[in-house]
């Protein structure tokens, strides 16, 4: 799951995991880039080794000054699902051109590190990519600096705000994560919405339930891709291992889709290749929701 040098045969992707404060060393190829020792599960020393890339892979480095010690696996099968459906067009033997989501507007929810937004903003026109409190939207917008040289749209193509999903409106104060009326103007444009592991807190999820449902609102032709990793736990009430937050996630969907009928949401298959490391688990989902 800790991400270090992870290649796929089809499109040549290594996502790059840097320890805190390690994206400036990496990008100015430092030898310390990978920091001290670190220790393994079983609590034996897991020395550092020097990163390398092959020469036809694009680098991902990804970041973090906060506690996230992993990117999480339902971010990781949204970047597949991402990769997987570029469709791209091979123009010579070691590059691709992206052409289903080339030149789209997107906006990526709870981004966290900002994995998928990075992914899809290889070839979008401009994503935004959001969460909430200063520290983890600087992390995430370190992350975004790291990275966009990769960006066909230019540097400015992912750009990370505040979105607080139990809060009405986009903030516009003087803030270095307001959203300009330039960005306003823009975010009517989104056709994409991306959501990885947000469903995880019942108060949380009605909140994002609500953000969602007012984006169908406005844009009646946007598409959300929602993954997730259904937390299994034994509780009291219930004498059984059970996922309250799964549960409460689906009674909600029901509702909206069967009696309100607001959207339509369907569970998309995984089959399709893993171009990142990680165990595609059997708790893991794909959903595809849209307004109806």
């Amino acid at each position: 799951m800790q991400l270090r040098q992870l290649w796929n045969q089809r499109k040549g992707f290594t996502i790059y995991k840097s320890p805190e404060n390690t994206c400036a060393n990496k990008m100015e190829g430092r030898s310390d880039s990978m920091g001290c020792c670190e220790t393994d599960e079983d609590g034996d020393l897991s020395p550092p080794r020097k990163f390398s890339a092959r020469d036809d892979c694009e680098v991902i480095t990804i970041g973090q000054k906060i506690q996230i010690k992993l990117v999480w696996r339902g971010a990781l099968l949204l970047s597949d699902f991402l990769i997987y459906n570029e469709e791209s067009t091979i123009i010579s033997e070691i590059h691709v051109i992206p052409i289903r989501y080339d030149g789209c507007f997107g906006l990526e929810l709870g981004a966290g590190l900002g994995l998928c937004s990075i992914i899809l903003g290889r070839v979008a026109k401009r994503i935004f990519c959001t969460d909430v409190g200063d520290t983890i939207l600087g992390n995430c917008k370190a992350n975004i600096a790291a990275n966009s040289h990769l960006f066909r749209y230019g540097s400015e193509a992912v750009t990370v705000h505040e979105l607080d999903w139990e809060k009405k409106g986009l903030p516009t104060e003087n803030d270095p994560f307001c959203w300009t009326m330039e960005d306003q103007k823009m975010f009517k444009g989104i056709s994409v919405v991306l959501a990885a592991d947000v469903i995880y807190d019942d108060s949380l999820t009605d909140a994002f339930i609500e953000t969602v449902l007012h984006l169908f609102e406005q844009k009646p032709d946007i598409v959300l891709y929602l993954t997730m990793e259904k937390r299994l736990n034994f509780t009291l009430k219930d004498l059984a291992v059970t996922c309250p937050a799964y549960s409460h996630f689906i009674e909600r969907i029901n509702e909206l889709e069967n009696k309100q009928k607001t959207l339509t949401a369907r569970k998309l298959s995984m089959e399709f290749p893993k171009y990142l490391q990680y165990e595609r688990v059997k708790e893991l989902e794909l959903w595809e929701i849209k307004p109806t």
